[in-house]
């Protein structure tokens, strides 16, 4: 079946061969399930593909590709096939946006790196504003930042010095703050949080947006320098520190970027890049003329004979 599933995907997708049609079958099948759900999915995955080739023209792009699904694996979007299509989508608009700035394995990096977060994050904060921090920070240190912003804004873990600052900003209420016999803050109440918390789990723009940038703007924090230097108080890690300062002071490049990438065209490109791409059209006659010898050499079961 896999067989003569990768002979008909080579009519479609002629610039990946039938071996590695059926390397990208048997992956599938590992992370989906079944070797049914992985045919279903089978051709969107090879024009995900392509379009991960057409950012890294001349190389190959295997390892990165297995890695990018292995990242979507990670995120736990690969057991609902609705989810999963649209993810494909999302991150074939983001290629296209980003062409060769945006690695397909720098996906796997975001979601691994991410840990504890990966999974509360929101899709649209995944596909419309993590690519803009990736190709700032890359892929695992944006990972690593998202990670410990995660761990201040929604677990509560942080330096005290930090913790009074958020206080000072009103982005704690005074009945939720815990303290010593000497007045100093000690930390958070047990079942308590930073305001917000539950929108900076699936999307920290959002928080950045909607709470940090209104309490700064309240006490008069405008200016770039000052708002970068109050960041650096409030995160005392450093890549999360970096990220947030990012969302912070270029607003206006994250929606820039977030509309390229809704109006950008998502998996049907691929067709189109096949037709247009000299580099792509190449590889495809080459995968072409592999996957006719291929094909030849079974048919006389070359394998018995060598």
């Amino acid at each position: 079946d896999a067989t003569a599933e990768a002979a008909k995907l080579a009519m479609s997708s002629p610039n990946v061969s039938m071996t590695d049609t059926m390397h990208l079958l048997r992956n599938a099948r590992s992370i989906v399930g079944t070797y049914e759900e992985a045919a279903a999915i089978a051709e969107p995955m090879l024009k995900l593909r392509t379009l991960a080739q057409l950012a890294r023209p001349g190389q190959d792009v295997s390892e990165d590709f297995d890695q990018l699904i292995k990242g979507l694996e990670i995120k736990g979007v690969t057991q609902n096939h609705h989810e999963f299509m649209q993810y494909m989508e999302g991150i074939a608009k983001g290629l296209n946006v980003f062409g060769d700035t945006l690695k397909p394995y720098q996906y796997y990096e975001m979601f691994k790196y991410g840990r504890q977060a990966t999974s509360g994050l929101s899709e649209h904060f995944i596909l419309s504003t993590a690519p803009t921090l990736a190709q700032e920070l890359g892929g695992s240190s944006y990972g690593q930042a998202v990670s410990a912003f995660n761990k201040a804004i929604v677990g509560g873990v942080m330096k005290h010095s930090a913790l009074k600052e958020f206080a000072r900003l009103g982005l704690v209420d005074a009945g939720d703050l815990d303290y010593v016999k000497t007045g100093e803050i000690k930390g958070l109440k047990p079942g308590k949080g930073i305001k917000g918390w539950q929108v900076a789990q699936a999307d920290p723009n959002a928080w950045v947006r909607d709470y940090l940038l209104p309490a700064l703007d309240k006490l008069g924090l405008k200016d770039r320098a000052d708002v970068m230097k109050e960041v650096s108080s409030l995160f005392q890690n450093q890549v999360a520190g970096q990220m947030v300062s990012l969302l912070a002071t270029q607003q206006s490049r994250i929606e820039k970027d977030a509309a390229l990438i809704e109006k950008a065209p998502g998996l049907s490109a691929a067709d189109r890049v096949l037709r247009e791409d000299p580099v792509l059209a190449w590889q495809a006659l080459k995968s072409s003329l592999e996957s006719l010898t291929a094909a030849l050499l079974q048919s006389v079961n070359a394998a018995d004979m060598m």
